[in-house]
């Protein structure tokens, strides 16, 4: 028999390090973590770690917590983002686990729990059987019945009562009643957590009162709002007398603070909050500089271009992981006048090295698609910085763009189905390719930036709209067609332009003003106009002459020779009402007179 320094091990040893007997099968497993967990797990959760350290130290905690249910839920929910191949790697893990342990309804729970969501009909059975001994599975089936796709309130509102009557003193489910509608049930439940909230003093539980003031503010009448925000002032008093240092707390003080209309009180909460959060930093900045309004000045601009660098940079030091830092930080530099060339490089490598640590953590749309590498080579285009590495990260950031997972919003469940992919093209692959064509204009390479108009072209050619009335999205097709052809000409102006064809780039700034569907609001940027006006004083041209040159759109309306390129007439799939007319020369008309004949109708009158 193997010994240690202690002796031999005995069956009683075996029992504890296995965590399970078969004598105690049919105990139930507890309802909430130890106080020592609660405390590990709120400690990991404080910490600046990107995704990679996150996961080595949730395995790190697995090591000191092997037989933990709530180490390895909290584990599960961050191991199997962002991707399916991330959540299918977690189900496998899991279920090796449970084959190990077989018997043991911890383990056999932990097993089914990340299949939720992925193929949650296959495991509804499980849950319903391991709920009796695991009180957490009572709460995956309230989560799972109050889905779209498998909503049923009455089971959902059954296995909230099971999991409120085998743990009575837990307040976890109580979130769950943000989703339930009867209103008796749900006053009656929010004043059993107030009652149960009063007796417990831990740091975990302060996270529940935003879910005790949500139900309460739900249930009472409007003319009883002012007593309960005197009652959330009085809950307030108490919770920061429990102590408490970290976001979370400061999180739940601010909500409490501005539910009771205390300014004060949520400001401070908020400036504590930026101690912890790099969210809470910048959001307490923006209050103090609000971005910058349609109808700005250069001046203001620049102001607020200027504050954002040099706040931008003291986030990165204080959050070195965070994505959004790194991001806010080379925005802020591409819009700086002259940026000294090592901290250009320093943010381009600092955003792609925040990525690859956090996968899926961020994602973004907008003019330059949601790759943030072809966002570092608009930078280093922009400032003329790493200009050798252009090629490589071009080709990285149109991949990526080109991906079918861009612009995607999570990982894919089965409880709340996306709607039916629409038949419209993605807008990624596109804007890739105008972020592909401004690069290489940046650089005055013109012959990539040739290749990639051409590359442009062939795609606005492809997405050309057809004339199929039939088509529930045949006029979004439309006016997306329209939005690509001013991409299009205006990037044939600019490469135009950068090759001294000047008489060229005005025709085509005139052919993509022309294409726009609607001109830039009154105060906004119009950047397209601003270039070809300046092009235009260039050349000679005079303010006479130019206004009414950048007025042909308004001579020739919308349907001009640019505008009108892509649209065709739509066939009508409505039948014609009978009808008998009149003619000038005193005819009657019939619609069965014009059966098969091509005929055209005009109507007018006099008033």
């Amino acid at each position: 028999m193997r010994t240690t320094r202690w002796g031999p091990l005995t069956a009683a040893a075996i029992v504890l390090i296995l965590g399970w007997t078969p004598g105690a099968r049919a105990q139930m497993a507890p309802c909430e973590a130890s106080s020592t967990v609660r405390a590990a797990l709120r400690d990991l959760s404080g910490r600046d770690l990107d995704a990679q350290a996150e996961l080595a130290a949730f395995r790190a905690l697995l090591k000191r917590y092997p037989n933990d249910l709530f180490v390895h839920q909290d584990y599960q929910d961050t191991a199997m983002y962002p991707t399916v191949k991330d959540r299918d790697a977690v189900i496998a893990e899991y279920r090796a686990l449970a084959d190990k342990r077989k018997g043991n309804p911890v383990f056999e729970y932990l097993a089914v729990r990340p299949v939720i969501g992925a193929n949650t009909k296959q495991v509804l059975p499980d849950l319903e059987r391991l709920a009796g001994r695991v009180p957490a599975a009572h709460l995956s089936l309230v989560r799972i019945f109050q889905s779209t796709a498998f909503k049923d309130p009455a089971k959902a509102r059954e296995h909230l009562d099971a999991f409120m009557t085998a743990c009575p003193t837990t307040p976890t489910a109580f979130q769950y009643l943000r989703s339930v509608e009867a209103p008796d049930y749900v006053k009656a439940n929010a004043e059993k957590l107030r009652v149960l909230l009063r007796k417990r003093t831990d740091a975990n539980s302060i996270r529940y009162y935003t879910d005790l003031w949500s139900l309460e503010f739900r249930v009472r009448p409007a003319g009883e709002h002012d007593h309960l925000r005197q009652q959330i002032a009085e809950d307030l008093k108490r919770l920061r007398s429990l102590g408490g240092d970290d976001a979370w707390h400061y999180s739940i003080l601010q909500h409490g603070y501005k539910l009771a209309n205390d300014s004060e009180g949520a400001q401070w909460a908020a400036e504590q909050m930026a101690r912890f959060s790099f969210y809470s930093t910048r959001e307490l900045w923006l209050k103090g500089h609000p971005y910058p309004k349609a109808g700005d000045s250069p001046e203001q601009r620049k102001v607020f271009d200027e504050a954002l660098a040099k706040a931008s940079a003291d986030w990165v030091a204080k959050w070195p992981n965070s994505v959004s830092a790194w991001f806010d930080r080379v925005d802020a530099l591409i819009s700086a006048e002259a940026p000294a060339p090592a901290d250009v490089e320093a943010a381009g490598e600092g955003l792609l090295n925040a990525v690859a640590r956090n996968p899926g953590q961020m994602s973004f749309g907008g003019p330059r698609g949601s790759s943030f590498t072809l966002v570092v080579a608009y930078l280093y285009a922009t400032h003329g910085v790493a200009v050798s590495r252009l090629p490589a990260l071009v080709s990285q950031g149109i991949s990526e763009n080109d991906s079918p997972a861009a612009g995607s919003a999570g990982l894919p469940s089965d409880l709340y189905p996306r709607p039916a992919a629409s038949s419209r093209e993605s807008p990624y692959p596109w804007l890739g390719r105008v972020i592909a064509v401004d690069i290489w204009v940046k650089v005055k390479d013109t012959d990539r930036a040739r290749k990639a108009l051409s590359d442009l072209q062939a795609r606005l050619d492809a997405s050309k709209p057809k004339g199929d009335s039939k088509d529930p999205e045949q006029d979004a097709k439309r006016r997306a067609y329209m939005s690509r052809q001013v991409d299009y000409w205006s990037r044939l102006g600019d490469l135009a332009k950068l090759e001294g064809r000047k008489t060229d780039a005005m025709t085509f700034y005139q052919n993509a003003m022309l294409a726009r569907s609607t001109p830039p609001a009154a105060g906004a940027k119009d950047e397209l106009g601003e270039k070809a006006r300046a092009l235009w004083t260039e050349l000679g041209g005079g303010n006479e002459a130019w206004q009414a040159w950048f007025s042909r759109r308004d001579v020739l309306g919308v349907a001009g020779p640019a505008a009108s390129a892509g649209l065709t007439w739509a066939k009508l799939e409505k039948p014609l009402p009978g009808f008998e007319l009149g003619d000038l020369a005193g005819a009657k008309w019939r619609l069965a007179d014009l059966k098969g004949k091509t005929t055209l109708v005009g109507i007018w009158a006099t008033w």
